[in-house]
């Protein structure tokens, strides 16, 4: 079984992953901040390429249903507002780190795949139910099975044993029995060592209850 130490050895390694993305840190720091300004905000943003191109791809998306298209950055700020623009950039973490923790691993496609499955279905319902934070509810069905993620590629040869017990017993009880926590509790504690919303955190903390 994977000893508590060993869990909080792994937790710690991966609170250090948004390190690599920090402009987008550096922009949710002042979206928290109720005494920056959007032109700050703007100056960040801007400074990475791939990141303010990131963001305006996004905004253009269906999932806003904007009537004129956005070119800059301050624009989406205007159209969408800061809280929006604070759920692209973290979509935007969240893909790449969904990409660096799949790595090269089969099972890790399955994992994937599930989770866009999950996303799409869940704006589908959002949209069915007019609710208007759309973008929000495909986030957490992306960040879906993170934590399943978490566990393949920070316990290559648990996970295994674990994929073989899955064969007799249901997965919770199989993650269980292997690693002494379920994956969506594990997800949980990722989002909170990454500081994502309670939104977010929330999503995981019901689906364990459920």
């Amino acid at each position: 079984k994977m000893l508590a130490e060993g869990r909080q050895q792994a937790i710690a390694r991966l609170k250090a992953l948004p390190a690599f993305y920090p402009t987008v840190q550096k922009a949710l720091r002042l979206l928290d901040d109720p005494l920056s300004s959007d032109f700050q905000l703007q100056q960040v943003i801007s400074t990475d390429q791939a990141v303010a191109a990131r963001v305006l791809q996004l905004a253009n998306s269906a999932y806003f249903g904007l009537l004129s298209r956005v070119t800059t950055v301050s624009l989406a700020l205007t159209l969408i507002g800061r809280e929006r623009v604070g759920t692209l950039l973290r979509r935007f973490l969240a893909e790449e780190m969904l990409l660096m923790l799949s790595g090269r691993k089969p099972a890790a496609g399955r994992i994937r795949e599930l989770s866009v499955v999950t996303a799409t279905a869940a704006h589908s319902m959002a949209e069915r139910l007019l609710r208007d934070d759309k973008e929000e509810i495909l986030l957490a069905g992306l960040l879906h099975n993170i934590g399943e993620l978490v566990l393949l590629s920070q316990f290559r040869d648990q996970y295994g044993e674990m994929a073989r017990l899955r064969d007799q017993v249901s997965q919770p009880a199989a993650e269980k029995a292997v690693f002494g926590v379920e994956s969506p509790v594990v997800g949980r504690w990722l989002l909170e060592a990454w500081n994502f919303p309670d939104f977010f955190v929330a999503h995981f903390f019901y689906r364990y209850l459920f």
